[in-house]
């Protein structure tokens, strides 16, 4: 089975969780770093002995020819960055959300097609330990029925498994994640 070479744009928090993941799995290796601050990428580079380490992301893409290149930057930087990359015929992981509007993500799925390279859009979340736990309490029968699970920043903050009283049913409907009468707010 192949390894795929895979190299990290971006070492701050999610980047350095990101290539921390990349550096435990079977089937990658992580090859390359690169940042505009040179103490951040030194740091998770020395921490996962990552020798190949860059300031100018075309460079190390050119010097190292990566399978994928992790995009793990601010909102704002996705599209560019992520448009550049992608004309290197290189696949993306990149943060969520993909970019600031939808003519920018057609954008970004027509070059990937002409280029013959995939894009995953990067949702950690699903597979965290908060949602390991759900998904093993629901099979052990542990909680009824579920209606909603919200979480932020990685905290399991609610789950519902039943209908609150004063639930709004045209609201539920409206914002459905898992179905009738799931919503992820507050209120119902």
């Amino acid at each position: 089975m192949k390894t795929y070479r895979v190299a990290i744009l971006g070492c701050r928090g999610r980047g350095g969780a990101a290539a921390r993941a990349y550096a435990v799995h079977a089937r990658t290796e992580v090859v390359a770093l690169c940042d505009l601050l040179p103490e951040r990428m030194h740091a998770l580079g020395d921490e996962l002995g990552i020798a190949a380490r860059y300031g100018d992301f075309h460079q190390m893409i050119r010097t190292e020819a990566p399978d994928i290149v992790v995009i793990p930057t601010a909102t704002e930087l996705h599209y560019e960055l992520s448009m550049a990359v992608l004309e290197y015929g290189v696949h993306i992981d990149v943060e969520k959300p993909i970019c600031t509007d939808l003519s920018e993500a057609d954008q970004l799925l027509a070059l990937a097609r002409k280029k013959g390279v995939r894009i995953a859009v990067h949702h950690q979340g699903r597979s965290g330990a908060a949602m390991k736990a759900v998904k093993a309490a629901i099979a052990e029968g542990k909680i009824g029925q579920l209606r909603s699970v919200r979480e932020r920043q990685g905290l399991l903050c609610r789950i519902r498994t039943h209908e609150h009283r004063h639930a709004r049913p045209e609201r539920n409907a409206r914002r459905s994640w898992f179905g009738p009468g799931c919503n992820g707010d507050s209120t119902g």
